[in-house]
């Protein structure tokens, strides 16, 4: 396996960010009319609350609760959580796709990655694992941008 740096097609800041735009909108057959919509709203989250602001957080390596909480307001954390949860109920993993790629666009990988982990870390293993009072404990706080607790996993002895 080759060790050092990757070959990249476009210079990066000293964070390691993109230094040039990359257009990811160009229509693909696998994405419909909502996913774009969706994609829209992401862009537009993502140039008022991220991006003006990312390199900051980046070089202080922390994100302020602030976009998480406007990123709940707006639905964006608790798209696939079933409704009886709070959540949209959405399983159609284009929407995840198309928010991904919104914010590689400006080289936000690190923010996506929190709302990443929310969701694999924390709310999948609650779903799967946790009581319906527990699940609506968590996930409920979680989908508007306010976790509760940070998941462990352990393996039985």
């Amino acid at each position: 396996m080759p060790t050092g740096p990757r070959p990249t097609s476009s210079p990066a800041s000293p964070t390691g960010r993109r230094t040039e735009r990359v257009d990811v909108r160009a229509r693909r057959p696998f994405f419909a009319d909502d996913h774009q919509a969706y994609r829209d709203l992401v862009r537009t989250f993502i140039e008022r609350h991220v991006e003006p602001f990312v390199e900051t957080w980046e070089e202080d390596r922390l994100v302020p609760r602030e976009p998480w909480l406007e990123a709940g307001r707006q639905g964006f954390l608790g798209l696939s959580v079933p409704e009886e949860y709070g959540g949209a109920g959405v399983r159609d993993y284009r929407f995840q796709c198309a928010m991904t790629e919104e914010f590689a666009r400006i080289g936000a990988m690190s923010v996506l990655n929190g709302f990443a982990r929310a969701y694999r870390d924390t709310r999948v293993t609650t779903i799967y694992a946790g009581t319906t009072e527990i699940m609506k404990l968590i996930i409920g706080r979680e989908i508007v941008g306010r976790p509760l607790v940070v998941g462990a996993v352990g393996v039985p002895t």
